[in-house]
């Protein structure tokens, strides 16, 4: 191949989610053979892989690490509600995705 630079993602649903904030270090198969961290490939705190030489054409390519999950509260506000002397609830707290 000749592609050697690839972005992080992982599966969701039928998509599949861009990885924006790696969190450590990242392990990466090729083919199913383990590469060398530093030597085979880098990887960017915003998920982009660099690998030294470009791995074959349709050769799987696998990772596993950790990464974070921006996000930010749907509502600037929060009500709560006093059930019972110092006994606070809420209900309904979203949030949602966001790109960095």
């Amino acid at each position: 191949g000749s592609t050697r630079v690839w972005r992080l993602s992982r599966p969701v649903s039928k998509w599949r989610e861009p990885i924006q904030g790696v969190n450590g270090a990242v392990q990466i198969w090729v083919a199913g053979t383990l590469k060398t961290a530093g030597t085979d490939y880098t990887v960017t705190d915003d998920g982009f892989v660099s690998f030294t030489t470009a791995p074959a054409n349709a050769a799987a390519i696998e990772w596993a690490g950790s990464f974070y999950h921006y996000c930010k509260w749907e509502k600037d506000e929060v009500e709560f509600k006093l059930d019972y002397k110092d006994l606070w609830s809420q209900t309904g707290l979203a949030f949602m995705s966001v790109k960095p």
